[in-house]
C-alpha cells in the first residue's frame, strides 16, 4: 500500500478529480442546463478527495498495524 503521505495525497487529488471530471462528463449538459454555478463541481472534487485520502490512509494504517503484528 501507499505509505508516503505526500504521495496517498497526490492521489487522493487525482481520484477526485478523475470522478468529478467523470461527473461533469457524463451529467454536465444535464447540470448546466439547472444552472449549477462552477463552484459546485469544487465542492465535490474536495468532497471526493477528501474521501479518497482518509480510505488510502485508512488502508495504509490497517497494513502497518497488521505488519506490525505478524
Amino acid at each position: 500500500m501507499i505509505r508516503n503521505q505526500n504521495f496517498r495525497l497526490l492521489m487522493a487529488l487525482l481520484v477526485g478529480a478523475a470522478v468529478t471530471g467523470g461527473i461533469y462528463y457524463f451529467l454536465g449538459d444535464v447540470l448546466d442546463a439547472i444552472g449549477m454555478p462552477w463552484w459546485v463541481y469544487l465542492i465535490i472534487w474536495a468532497g471526493l478527495s477528501g474521501t479518497a485520502l482518509q480510505t488510502l490512509t485508512r488502508q495504509a494504517a490497517n497494513e502497518t498495524t497488521i505488519r506490525r503484528g505478524e
